[in-house]
C-alpha cells in the first residue's frame, strides 16, 4: 500500500541484517513504542530466538516475538486440542490405511514445511504436494503435474487428500497450513520486522499483508540469494519488487 512506510534491509549471509533489525527495535523503544507494540516474524524459529537474546528480553516482554506460524496461531485463536496431533495423524492413517510420517504434525510448522521426496510412501507423497500448494496459494493438481518422479498415481493422491480436508473439517481441526491461510485479524502493533524474508512463502506474505495495519511501519530484512526453501513454496520475489527504502549491508562480518 502506497500509505504504508516500508523498508528492505538488504545482505549476504554474515552482513548483519538481524542486527539491523534488533538495533531498530531498541530505538523504537527509545523513541516511546511500547514493547509489546513491536512484532519481529520470522518463518524460523532460530531467527525469532536470536532476536530476543539480542533485545536481551523474553517473550513475556516482547510477545511480538514469534514465528509466522506462531503468528497465525495467535491471530485464529485456536487451542492446542483444536490442532493435528501426531495422534491425529495416526488416526487418520488408520482410516486411510496408509502410514503417515509425523513430521506433519510436529515439525512443519517451521523449517520442515513438508518432506521433499515424492518417491516415499504414497500418503507422506500426497501430504507433501497439499503443504506445497498451500504455501504457493497453488492447486494439489498443479503441484503434483510440476514434479517429474511423484511414484504415486494422481487419484490415490488426490483421494488422500480429500479425505484428510474432510477429516480436518468433520473434528474441527486446523493444521500448520490452515494457521498461515485460513487466519484472520490485525496485529496490535506499530512497527513490524520481518527476519529471513526470503524465505517466506507466498501463503505467509499473504497473513502478512492481511495482518499488519496499514499504519505500521515495516520493515523486511532478507537475501534472495540464501532462499534455500524454493522447493517448499519460498519467495523471494517481494523483496526485489516492492516499493521501500532500501538498505544494502556489507561487507561480511564472519571468519572465512
Amino acid at each position: 500500500s502506497s500509505d504504508r512506510r516500508l523498508g528492505i534491509v538488504l545482505g549476504p549471509p554474515g552482513t548483519g541484517k538481524t542486527a539491523d533489525l534488533t538495533g531498530r527495535a531498541r530505538k523504537c523503544l527509545e523513541d516511546g513504542i511500547p514493547a509489546d507494540r513491536i512484532c519481529f516474524v520470522s518463518f524460523s524459529r532460530a531467527a525469532v530466538g536470536e532476536a530476543l537474546d539480542r533485545m536481551d528480553g523474553s517473550r513475556q516482554r516482547f510477545p511480538g516475538f514469534k514465528t509466522i506460524h506462531a503468528l497465525g496461531y495467535a491471530l485464529a485463536g485456536v487451542k492446542q486440542d483444536e490442532m493435528v496431533t501426531e495422534e491425529r495423524l495416526v488416526e487418520f492413517s488408520q482410516r486411510i490405511g496408509e502410514p503417515i510420517s509425523s513430521v506433519f504434525a510436529t515439525t512443519m510448522s517451521d523449517e520442515a514445511r513438508g518432506l521433499n521426496d515424492v518417491r516415499g510412501a504414497p500418503a507422506d507423497v500426497a501430504m507433501s504436494l497439499y503443504a506445497r500448494a498451500m504455501a504457493r496459494d497453488t492447486s494439489l493438481e498443479y503441484e503434483f503435474k510440476r514434479e517429474k518422479e511423484v511414484a504415486v498415481s494422481w487419484e490415490l493422491v488426490r483421494t488422500i487428500i480429500e479425505r484428510y480436508v474432510q477429516y480436518k473439517s468433520v473434528n474441527r481441526l486446523w493444521d500448520f497450513s490452515d494457521l498461515v491461510t485460513n487466519s484472520q485479524g490485525v496485529l496490535d502493533a506499530d512497527v513490524v520486522f520481518v527476519d529471513e524474508a526470503q524465505d517466506t512463502t507466498r501463503a505467509q506474505w499473504n497473513l502478512l499483508r492481511r495482518s499488519i495495519p496499514r499504519s505500521a511501519h515495516l520493515v523486511l530484512a532478507g537475501d534472495d540469494d540464501q532462499c534455500i526453501y524454493r522447493w517448499s513454496g519460498a519467495d523471494p520475489t517481494p523483496l526485489g519488487t516492492l516499493e521501500a527504502v532500501r538498505t544494502t549491508l556489507g561487507p561480511s562480518h564472519r571468519v572465512p
